[in-house]
């Protein structure tokens, strides 16, 4: 399910210089809107989505969380990967290059929860503003890793004032670290991460 330029970054939760990151993307997860993951949303729960197969290596999750805020109040946030260690534990630094209107080029340090060490890696954006985020590593300490944010319009997903964050994740740290221990990290710090950045949106929005 992944390819050697699939990469993705850490939880949180995405180069080489110039190369076409849609290219190097893959078809991910596509998010199945059932009755009970609107309701889960509507009632400020996060969903989780699963790939209908697993890699054979690494781990594929997507989740999702409605939050009471404009599109435009979400992107300040997603879009600015450089304020991640303020409201991400896991998230040592953050590293931002502008590549472009577009396109950035991201230095991130992470400790991730099932590791005892920190890593480091390099992954490049590719937005589409307003609308999603690709990201995808270059470079640095993980095997592969990428991924996608989401913005979906609340009210005609869920009947609610809003906006639905939809965010994607693919990582294999490599160095022989099992598939299901990763699977299990991303279940459990998943959900945690999109509830921060939702508060984080609001903290954003509060400030202005």
């Amino acid at each position: 399910m992944h390819t050697p330029f699939r990469s993705f970054s850490l939880l949180a939760t995405t180069s080489g210089i110039v190369f076409c990151l849609a290219g190097s993307l893959q078809a991910g997860i596509s998010p199945s809107w059932t009755s009970s993951t609107k309701e889960k949303l509507s009632a400020g729960g996060v969903s989780l989505f699963y790939p209908g197969k697993n890699p054979s290596t690494g781990a594929r999750l997507a989740a999702a969380v409605h939050v009471d805020a404009t599109r435009e109040e979400v992107w300040k946030v997603i879009s600015n990967p450089g304020a991640q260690p303020e409201f991400l534990s896991n998230v040592k630094q953050a590293h931002v290059t502008q590549l472009s209107a577009v396109s950035q080029l991201v230095d991130h340090r992470v400790k991730p929860s099932f590791l005892p060490m920190t890593l480091s890696y390099r992954y490049r954006t590719q937005q589409t503003p307003l609308q999603k985020i690709d990201f995808v590593r270059v470079s640095g300490q993980v095997q592969a890793f990428d991924g996608r944010w989401v913005l979906y319009d609340a009210p005609a997903l869920i009947g609610k004032p809003g906006t639905v964050v939809f965010y994607e994740l693919f990582i294999d740290p490599g160095n022989g670290i099992p598939q299901k221990l990763v699977r299990q990290n991303l279940q459990k710090d998943m959900p945690s991460m999109l509830t921060k950045v939702r508060q984080r949106v609001y903290t954003v929005r509060d400030r202005a």
